[in-house]
């Protein structure tokens, strides 16, 4: 799913025109070197890397510059992990840089060229470098995306991960694992997240890519130990889909804690939930989902 949604917006953001049918930046030759590396920093050799751009049709005198097409350059990476591809530039706006490899989580990132002054380097000879991150032992969790809350202000309403819904009377979940409180101000919209252990809790880790870019899995394969925090408020205003959160759940329990992540702000958001307690792997196998019923497609999850 992510694939398909990078590949789409690589598509659009190489091919945009203003109004008049013209390109929006002129024609200049690029040389991309990409550096691929594992989860530890050491070369990845062997991988499969590939350079998207825009190419409009040299042969058919009738196409149409609102249709043009894309082609690409590839090949793999020397026993230094590195890869080179360079053109004479066509109009196009970005290129979709891609890594594969088998054992490895899919990497695509997205080269902006409005991202640079003309004067800068970075703009038509980036250097980039690029993580593979190791498959190691994808699980079975509860995962599910949260599309919105009920429509209650200033009460606390409990969700049961596990379950997959809200705790009565807002839905059929029977335990509540994490609250989340919807309350307005005089300028925005404030949620709040808390829980109901004194150990539950949740702790923002950082990505530095946008939610379609970089590793298809963009957490670490463990959540940390400790370093949780039992209150977390956002607002409508500074919402963002690219934040990321691990949480810990149910830690009073006799068995142990539960750990998991979060992907996206509240209330628009996906969770993962290891269900075996104490263990803190958050590396999701999408094909072994332990919520089975979904009322909608979109809630569905396909990110590790």
């Amino acid at each position: 799913m992510k694939t398909i949604l990078l590949f789409c917006l690589t598509l659009s953001t190489l091919t945009c025109y203003d109004v008049f049918g013209q390109t929006s930046i002129a024609p200049h030759q690029w040389i991309v070197k990409l550096k691929v590396v594992d989860d530890e920093n050491q070369p990845v050799s062997g991988a499969d890397a590939w350079v998207a751009y825009y190419l409009p049709s040299s042969t058919d005198q009738s196409s149409d510059v609102n249709n043009p097409a894309s082609d690409k350059i590839g090949g793999l990476t020397d026993e230094n992990g590195v890869f080179t591809a360079s053109h004479e530039d066509t109009g196009s706006i970005s290129l979709g840089l891609h890594v594969r490899k088998e054992g490895y989580y899919p990497t695509d990132v997205i080269h902006e060229f409005a991202k640079f002054r003309d004067s800068d380097t970075d703009k038509w000879s980036p250097n980039i470098t690029l993580v593979l991150k190791k498959i190691v032992k994808p699980i079975p969790m509860y995962a599910k995306r949260i599309l919105g809350a009920p429509s209650v202000l200033n009460q606390p309403m409990g969700y049961d991960l596990i379950a997959g819904d809200w705790v009565a009377p807002y839905g059929k979940g029977a335990n509540t694992d994490i609250i989340f409180t919807i309350q307005k101000t005089a300028k925005d919209t404030e949620f709040v997240v808390t829980f109901p252990n004194s150990d539950d809790g949740i702790q923002e880790f950082p990505v530095s890519y946008k939610i379609t870019e970089g590793s298809a899995l963009r957490s670490p394969h463990e959540a940390p130990k400790n370093g949780y925090q039992s209150k977390l408020i956002r607002t409508s205003a500074n919402s963002d889909e690219n934040k990321c959160y691990f949480i810990r759940v149910k830690s009073a329990s006799a068995e142990g804690a539960l750990y998991g992540k979060m992907y996206g702000d509240p209330m628009n958001f996906c969770y993962l939930l290891n269900p075996e307690p104490n263990s803190r792997n958050v590396e999701f196998d999408p094909k072994k989902n332990l919520i089975k019923n979904f009322r909608l497609f979109a809630e569905r999850v396909y990110t590790p």
